[in-house]
């Protein structure tokens, strides 16, 4: 897990714009406008033309020969979309995603750059949402967490407190994208690199922290479960970083034991696995059956599962029959078992990418009151307008003529 977000070092006046990194350096609203040009060069002459300025005169401004109003600032901000309160030098760069993508920060976390930009996307269409919807509270906002220093125990307790918060029992949890949606975290699915399960992106926004995750649609549905289930321990004890990336190989920090403790224990708690074991026991079924019952019902991995088994003391480590599961095929392990039909139909969209649910009902919803145009709608769907204007046409929208932008 890279994080990203960390105090950057001061650099020297008298580097070059390149080797700026320091959220406390450029220190005047022109270095900054200034820099930000240097990544982004065609928006100087945009820039030029939205401060009514001939080129030569911005070049002096930002070199510090004039001064910029908060007029200014607004207008610079958004021509370069990134927000005043950088500008005027009240937000570091470290807490705005805007500022860290134009500078190229929050590409060294090893996230794909389109996905990242789609990250931003979802956050910046929620604050559009929010302004004309109103912000919506999150179902876990008053909830404590446990903030023991074994953090295993930890994400232990706060996944059952999730639980009970949310008056979930012991049940599996059937729909996992509404759970963390209903938190006020947008969740989409996304081809990644193979290397990474998925990634966690931080920003702030006038007080506010918002986050977004997305999740490789190219993993088995049940790793991507448990991916989002991981996600959302991070974002409830709002983990430092403002880019987290979740590697297939999850590094020994003390933040990744507790996610991964977390998810396993709010995707099949213990006590859950207990009642499982104790049934199987009683009807004599075999390990297989119980795990390939397990894998269908609760939404987990075989991995996880026989981890599961192991630490809770079910089965002991060494125990032969694990190797064997390991090393079968699941479609094998699936048609012994019986549950052949069942896995099929769990597997058929699993890598279909998609959009947030959450957002794109809001962004259509707002779109049928004419306070969105569709764009908004086109860019949550990730499809083209022609596409989308089909399908809410068909769900029974009548085209607004006039919307806000």
């Amino acid at each position: 897990m890279w994080q990203l977000g960390q105090r950057l070092q001061n650099a020297d006046q008298g580097e070059e714009m390149d080797d700026v990194t320091s959220q406390d350096i450029p220190s005047t609203p022109a270095r900054r406008i200034a820099l930000l040009l240097e990544r982004s060069p065609q928006a100087k002459a945009a820039l030029a033309q939205a401060l009514v300025l001939p080129p030569s005169k911005l070049a002096d401004v930002l070199k510090g020969h004039g001064e910029l109003s908060l007029s200014d600032l607004v207008t610079a901000a958004d021509v370069l979309d990134v927000p005043v309160t950088y500008l005027a030098g009240q937000l570091d760069s470290d807490h705005s995603l805007a500022v860290s993508l134009r500078l190229g920060h929050a590409q060294q976390s090893g996230a794909p750059e389109q996905a990242l930009a789609y990250a931003h996307t979802l956050i910046r269409r929620l604050v559009l949402l929010d302004l004309w919807q109103g912000a919506q509270p999150g179902a876990l906002d008053e909830m404590g967490l446990d903030y023991s220093d074994l953090f295993k125990e930890a994400g232990q307790r706060t996944a059952g407190k999730v639980r009970d918060a949310l008056e979930l029992g012991d049940r599996p949890i059937a729909d996992l994208v509404g759970l963390v949606e209903g938190c006020g975290i947008p969740v989409v699915f996304q081809l990644l690199p193979e290397n990474l399960h998925g990634i966690n992106v931080r920003d702030e926004q006038d007080g506010r922290v918002l986050r977004a995750i997305v999740v490789s649609s190219g993993d088995y549905w049940t790793r991507q479960r448990f991916t989002l289930a991981h996600e959302l321990c991070h974002d409830l004890y709002d983990d430092e970083g403002q880019v987290i990336v979740d590697e297939v190989e999850v590094p020994d920090t003390l933040p990744e034991l507790r996610a991964e403790s977390f998810a396993r224990h709010l995707l099949l708690p213990s006590r859950a696995l207990a009642d499982e074991v104790h049934a199987a026991r009683t009807a004599g079924q075999r390990l297989f059956a119980l795990v390939a019952g397990l894998m269908t019902t609760y939404g987990v991995s075989r991995d996880v599962i026989l981890k599961a088994l192991v630490d809770d003391g079910y089965v002991p480590g060494g125990d032969e029959r694990l190797a064997a599961l390991r090393s079968s095929r699941v479609e094998d392990l699936m048609e012994a078992a019986g549950l052949a039909d069942v896995w099929r139909e769990l597997c058929e969209r699993q890598h279909e990418p998609s959009g947030s649910p959450w957002l794109v009902e809001r962004a259509v919803r707002a779109y049928g009151e004419g306070l969105v145009d569709m764009s908004v709608v086109v860019e949550l769907l990730g499809e083209d307008e022609q596409s989308v204007a089909r399908r809410l046409a068909q769900a029974g929208w009548q085209l607004a003529e006039t919307s806000q932008p």
